[in-house]
Protein backbone atom coordinates (compact mmCIF):
# COMPACT_ATOMS: atom_id res chain seq x y z
CA UNK A 1 0.00 0.00 0.00
CA UNK A 2 1.53 3.57 -1.20
CA UNK A 3 0.71 6.77 0.57
CA UNK A 4 2.82 9.45 -1.37
CA UNK A 5 -0.43 11.75 -1.17
CA UNK A 6 -1.02 11.36 2.96
CA UNK A 7 0.17 15.25 4.15
CA UNK A 8 1.11 13.42 7.19
CA UNK A 9 3.34 10.91 5.57
CA UNK A 10 6.41 10.92 7.77
CA UNK A 11 9.09 10.28 4.70
CA UNK A 12 8.63 14.38 4.29
CA UNK A 13 8.91 15.44 7.51
CA UNK A 14 11.55 18.42 7.65
CA UNK A 15 13.80 19.95 10.43
CA UNK A 16 11.78 22.31 12.16
CA UNK A 17 12.80 25.89 13.09
CA UNK A 18 13.24 26.81 16.72
CA UNK A 19 10.31 28.80 16.55
CA UNK A 20 8.12 26.15 15.11
CA UNK A 21 9.29 23.73 18.17
CA UNK A 22 8.45 26.68 20.63
CA UNK A 23 4.67 26.27 18.54
CA UNK A 24 4.48 23.24 18.96
CA UNK A 25 5.89 22.52 22.19
CA UNK A 26 3.33 25.32 23.52
CA UNK A 27 0.23 23.79 21.74
CA UNK A 28 1.24 20.05 23.13
CA UNK A 29 1.73 21.49 26.79
CA UNK A 30 -2.05 22.62 25.99
CA UNK A 31 -3.48 19.94 24.22
CA UNK A 32 -1.56 16.72 25.76
CA UNK A 33 -1.53 14.87 29.00
CA UNK A 34 1.05 12.71 29.92
CA UNK A 35 4.27 11.45 28.02
CA UNK A 36 4.33 7.64 26.37
CA UNK A 37 8.08 6.65 25.68
CA UNK A 38 9.42 4.05 22.82
CA UNK A 39 11.53 2.44 25.72
CA UNK A 40 13.40 0.46 22.75
CA UNK A 41 14.43 3.53 21.13
CA UNK A 42 16.07 5.06 24.72
CA UNK A 43 17.56 1.68 26.37
CA UNK A 44 19.27 0.82 22.92
CA UNK A 45 20.83 4.51 22.24
CA UNK A 46 24.39 4.15 22.62
CA UNK A 47 25.39 7.82 21.48
CA UNK A 48 28.47 8.46 22.74
CA UNK A 49 29.73 5.01 23.54
CA UNK A 50 29.43 3.10 20.76
CA UNK A 51 31.03 -0.44 20.73
CA UNK A 52 31.75 -2.70 17.44
CA UNK A 53 33.05 -6.18 16.85
CA UNK A 54 36.31 -6.89 14.81
CA UNK A 55 34.70 -6.62 11.74
CA UNK A 56 33.34 -2.52 12.07
CA UNK A 57 29.93 -3.81 12.76
CA UNK A 58 27.78 -1.75 15.87
CA UNK A 59 27.69 -3.66 18.89
CA UNK A 60 24.03 -3.20 20.35
CA UNK A 61 23.99 -2.31 23.93
CA UNK A 62 20.72 -2.01 26.61
CA UNK A 63 21.40 1.27 29.00
CA UNK A 64 19.07 1.43 31.65
CA UNK A 65 20.67 4.69 32.44
CA UNK A 66 18.97 6.43 29.51
CA UNK A 67 15.45 5.09 30.01
CA UNK A 68 15.56 6.66 33.83
CA UNK A 69 17.17 10.07 32.30
CA UNK A 70 14.51 10.32 29.79
CA UNK A 71 11.67 9.30 32.21
CA UNK A 72 13.20 12.03 34.77
CA UNK A 73 13.63 14.16 32.13
CA UNK A 74 10.05 14.51 30.97
CA UNK A 75 8.66 13.94 34.52
CA UNK A 76 10.99 17.17 36.22
CA UNK A 77 9.09 19.21 33.43
CA UNK A 78 5.37 18.14 34.71
CA UNK A 79 4.99 15.25 32.68
CA UNK A 80 3.26 12.06 34.13
CA UNK A 81 5.64 9.53 31.89
CA UNK A 82 5.26 5.72 30.99
CA UNK A 83 7.69 3.91 29.40
CA UNK A 84 6.59 1.03 26.82
CA UNK A 85 9.05 -2.12 26.38
CA UNK A 86 9.01 -5.39 24.88
CA UNK A 87 9.51 -8.39 27.34
CA UNK A 88 12.26 -9.93 25.02
CA UNK A 89 14.02 -6.98 25.72
CA UNK A 90 14.18 -7.46 29.73
CA UNK A 91 14.95 -11.40 29.26
CA UNK A 92 17.98 -10.35 27.29
CA UNK A 93 18.70 -7.39 29.71
CA UNK A 94 18.96 -9.81 32.44
CA UNK A 95 20.96 -12.63 30.23
CA UNK A 96 23.88 -9.92 29.63
CA UNK A 97 23.65 -8.87 32.95
CA UNK A 98 24.28 -12.36 34.21
CA UNK A 99 26.59 -12.84 32.08
CA UNK A 100 28.75 -9.41 33.29
CA UNK A 101 28.91 -8.44 29.42
CA UNK A 102 30.45 -4.77 28.88
CA UNK A 103 27.04 -4.05 26.60
CA UNK A 104 24.85 -3.83 29.74
CA UNK A 105 24.67 -1.26 31.83
CA UNK A 106 22.63 -1.52 35.42
CA UNK A 107 20.02 -3.93 35.81
CA UNK A 108 18.80 -3.06 38.63
CA UNK A 109 18.03 0.77 37.60
CA UNK A 110 15.35 -1.16 34.85
CA UNK A 111 13.79 -3.68 37.80
CA UNK A 112 13.44 -0.63 39.66
CA UNK A 113 11.89 1.03 36.84
CA UNK A 114 9.25 -1.82 36.06
CA UNK A 115 8.50 -2.06 39.83
CA UNK A 116 7.71 1.58 39.78
CA UNK A 117 5.44 0.95 36.82
CA UNK A 118 7.44 3.71 35.02
CA UNK A 119 8.27 0.69 32.77
CA UNK A 120 5.25 -1.11 31.31
CA UNK A 121 6.84 -5.08 30.05
CA UNK A 122 4.66 -5.61 26.79
CA UNK A 123 4.65 -9.61 25.53
CA UNK A 124 6.38 -10.73 22.15
CA UNK A 125 2.24 -11.27 21.41
CA UNK A 126 1.63 -7.74 21.46
CA UNK A 127 2.53 -5.37 18.30
CA UNK A 128 3.54 -1.80 18.49
CA UNK A 129 0.35 -0.30 17.95
CA UNK A 130 -0.39 -1.31 21.51
CA UNK A 131 1.10 1.28 23.18
CA UNK A 132 0.19 3.69 20.45
CA UNK A 133 -3.59 3.24 21.17
CA UNK A 134 -2.74 3.23 24.82
CA UNK A 135 -0.99 6.94 24.37
CA UNK A 136 -4.53 7.78 22.39
CA UNK A 137 -6.62 6.68 25.11
CA UNK A 138 -4.54 7.93 27.78
CA UNK A 139 -4.17 11.57 25.83
CA UNK A 140 -0.18 11.12 25.74
CA UNK A 141 2.47 12.81 23.47
CA UNK A 142 4.31 9.99 21.54
CA UNK A 143 8.19 10.23 21.98
CA UNK A 144 10.30 7.82 19.52
CA UNK A 145 12.40 7.67 16.10
CA UNK A 146 9.97 5.23 15.00
CA UNK A 147 7.51 6.41 11.46
CA UNK A 148 5.20 4.01 11.89
CA UNK A 149 5.70 2.80 8.72
CA UNK A 150 4.50 -1.00 8.64
CA UNK A 151 1.76 0.16 11.10
CA UNK A 152 0.73 3.05 8.88
CA UNK A 153 0.14 -0.30 5.58
CA UNK A 154 -1.34 -2.72 8.24
CA UNK A 155 -3.94 -0.19 10.26
CA UNK A 156 -4.86 2.37 7.67
CA UNK A 157 -8.22 3.08 9.55
CA UNK A 158 -5.87 4.89 12.34
CA UNK A 159 -6.39 8.36 12.74
CA UNK A 160 -2.96 9.08 11.93
CA UNK A 161 -2.84 12.54 11.34
CA UNK A 162 -3.44 12.67 15.09
CA UNK A 163 -0.77 10.25 16.03
CA UNK A 164 1.41 12.59 13.85
CA UNK A 165 0.41 15.50 15.28
CA UNK A 166 1.14 13.93 18.94
CA UNK A 167 4.93 12.32 18.02
CA UNK A 168 7.69 13.93 18.79
CA UNK A 169 11.01 12.00 17.03
CA UNK A 170 13.63 14.80 18.19
CA UNK A 171 15.61 13.36 21.51
CA UNK A 172 18.57 12.69 21.36
CA UNK A 173 21.38 11.95 24.31
CA UNK A 174 24.05 14.36 24.76
CA UNK A 175 27.19 13.82 26.87
CA UNK A 176 24.98 11.35 28.69
CA UNK A 177 22.06 14.43 29.20
CA UNK A 178 18.75 13.33 27.45
CA UNK A 179 17.37 16.29 24.96
CA UNK A 180 14.04 16.52 23.81
CA UNK A 181 13.30 19.34 21.34
CA UNK A 182 9.90 20.29 21.34
CA UNK A 183 8.67 19.06 24.86
CA UNK A 184 8.15 22.23 26.99
CA UNK A 185 7.10 22.71 30.47
CA UNK A 186 3.39 21.25 31.45
CA UNK A 187 1.62 23.98 32.78
CA UNK A 188 -0.51 21.80 35.21
CA UNK A 189 2.72 20.78 36.93
CA UNK A 190 1.40 22.51 40.32
CA UNK A 191 -1.65 19.20 39.97
CA UNK A 192 0.24 16.35 39.55
CA UNK A 193 0.74 14.13 42.50
CA UNK A 194 3.85 13.08 43.10
CA UNK A 195 2.91 9.58 43.40
CA UNK A 196 0.83 9.29 39.86
CA UNK A 197 0.57 6.64 38.46
CA UNK A 198 -0.56 7.59 34.61
CA UNK A 199 -2.41 4.11 33.27
CA UNK A 200 -4.15 3.59 37.24
CA UNK A 201 -7.50 3.58 35.04
CA UNK A 202 -6.81 0.99 32.96
CA UNK A 203 -6.80 -2.26 35.60
CA UNK A 204 -6.87 -4.44 32.89
CA UNK A 205 -3.28 -3.56 31.59
CA UNK A 206 -1.90 -3.68 35.48
CA UNK A 207 -3.10 -6.91 35.74
CA UNK A 208 -1.22 -7.71 32.77
CA UNK A 209 1.99 -5.95 33.75
CA UNK A 210 1.80 -8.02 37.50
CA UNK A 211 1.49 -11.39 35.38
CA UNK A 212 4.07 -10.63 32.50
CA UNK A 213 6.08 -9.92 35.64
CA UNK A 214 5.19 -13.19 37.33
CA UNK A 215 5.61 -15.20 34.61
CA UNK A 216 9.54 -13.53 34.37
CA UNK A 217 9.85 -14.10 37.74
CA UNK A 218 8.79 -17.98 37.52
CA UNK A 219 11.15 -18.52 34.56
CA UNK A 220 9.66 -19.49 31.31
CA UNK A 221 10.05 -22.59 29.25
CA UNK A 222 13.56 -21.77 27.90
CA UNK A 223 13.12 -21.79 24.02
CA UNK A 224 10.05 -19.85 24.77
CA UNK A 225 11.99 -17.16 26.83
CA UNK A 226 14.82 -17.19 23.79
CA UNK A 227 12.30 -16.58 21.42
CA UNK A 228 10.80 -13.81 23.18
CA UNK A 229 14.77 -12.37 23.24
CA UNK A 230 15.18 -13.26 19.30
CA UNK A 231 11.80 -11.10 18.57
CA UNK A 232 13.71 -8.34 20.47
CA UNK A 233 16.77 -8.71 18.92
CA UNK A 234 15.00 -9.04 15.43
CA UNK A 235 13.38 -5.50 15.79
CA UNK A 236 16.38 -3.47 17.13
CA UNK A 237 18.59 -4.88 13.95
CA UNK A 238 15.76 -4.40 11.14
CA UNK A 239 13.04 -1.91 12.59
CA UNK A 240 12.33 1.62 10.62
CA UNK A 241 14.24 0.04 7.28
CA UNK A 242 17.25 -1.16 8.60
CA UNK A 243 19.22 -4.59 7.25
CA UNK A 244 21.82 -6.78 8.47
CA UNK A 245 24.38 -9.11 7.01
CA UNK A 246 23.39 -12.39 7.11
CA UNK A 247 26.38 -13.56 9.20
CA UNK A 248 26.49 -10.62 11.65
CA UNK A 249 22.96 -11.04 12.34
CA UNK A 250 23.22 -14.97 12.99
CA UNK A 251 26.31 -13.43 15.44
CA UNK A 252 24.15 -10.77 17.03
CA UNK A 253 21.84 -13.48 18.29
CA UNK A 254 24.03 -16.10 19.43
CA UNK A 255 25.55 -12.97 21.47
CA UNK A 256 22.46 -12.43 23.24
CA UNK A 257 20.66 -16.08 23.64
CA UNK A 258 24.29 -17.76 24.55
CA UNK A 259 26.06 -15.24 26.47
CA UNK A 260 29.23 -14.53 23.96
CA UNK A 261 31.22 -11.32 23.18
CA UNK A 262 30.68 -9.81 19.86
CA UNK A 263 33.97 -8.35 20.12
CA UNK A 264 35.80 -11.87 20.95
CA UNK A 265 34.46 -13.30 17.64
CA UNK A 266 35.36 -15.76 16.40
CA UNK A 267 38.53 -16.25 18.93
CA UNK A 268 36.29 -16.85 21.83
CA UNK A 269 33.55 -18.28 20.65
CA UNK A 270 33.02 -22.01 20.93
CA UNK A 271 33.24 -24.32 18.16
CA UNK A 272 29.29 -25.86 17.31
CA UNK A 273 27.68 -22.35 19.05
CA UNK A 274 25.44 -22.12 16.10
CA UNK A 275 24.10 -25.63 16.35
CA UNK A 276 23.70 -25.09 20.65
CA UNK A 277 21.83 -21.61 19.24
CA UNK A 278 19.09 -22.92 16.85
CA UNK A 279 18.36 -26.12 20.15
CA UNK A 280 18.18 -23.05 22.28
CA UNK A 281 15.59 -22.01 20.05
CA UNK A 282 13.71 -24.73 19.39
CA UNK A 283 15.08 -24.76 15.82
CA UNK A 284 14.88 -27.70 13.62
CA UNK A 285 15.86 -26.84 10.19
CA UNK A 286 18.53 -24.58 8.56
CA UNK A 287 18.36 -20.98 11.05
CA UNK A 288 17.11 -18.40 8.73
CA UNK A 289 14.28 -21.00 7.53
CA UNK A 290 12.86 -21.02 11.14
CA UNK A 291 13.80 -17.66 11.40
CA UNK A 292 11.46 -16.56 8.91
CA UNK A 293 8.45 -18.71 10.17
CA UNK A 294 8.48 -17.86 13.27
CA UNK A 295 8.52 -14.25 13.20
CA UNK A 296 5.58 -12.08 13.65
CA UNK A 297 6.73 -9.93 10.66
CA UNK A 298 7.54 -10.78 6.92
CA UNK A 299 11.73 -11.42 6.58
CA UNK A 300 13.30 -11.48 3.13
CA UNK A 301 16.72 -12.07 2.34
CA UNK A 302 18.90 -10.65 -0.47
CA UNK A 303 22.30 -10.40 -1.77
CA UNK A 304 23.71 -7.17 -2.08
CA UNK A 305 27.50 -6.56 -3.40
CA UNK A 306 27.76 -10.36 -2.59
CA UNK A 307 26.67 -9.76 0.99
CA UNK A 308 23.49 -11.65 2.48
CA UNK A 309 21.15 -9.66 3.95
CA UNK A 310 18.26 -9.48 5.96
CA UNK A 311 15.12 -7.09 6.54
CA UNK A 312 11.34 -7.09 6.99
CA UNK A 313 9.69 -6.80 3.75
Amino acid sequence: MVHESLPFETNHIKPMSLGELERGGKRMADEYEKVVLDGANIIHNDTGIEKKDNEGNQITQIRPERLEGAISHCEELGWPTIAFLKTGTYLWAKDLADSDSPYMGDLDILERLIRDRKVVLISVKKEDIYWIDFALKENAIIVTHDKFKEELDKYPEKDWKDIEARTLRGHQFISDKFILPGLMKKKSIQETPPDFVPFSKFEQLREEVEELQQMVRELMPNNQTNLEILQAVTNQALSNGKRAGTAHFHRIVGSAILGLDLSTYPKSWPKGWSKTLSKKLGFKGKFYEELIKQSSKKICVTTKKGTKEIFYC
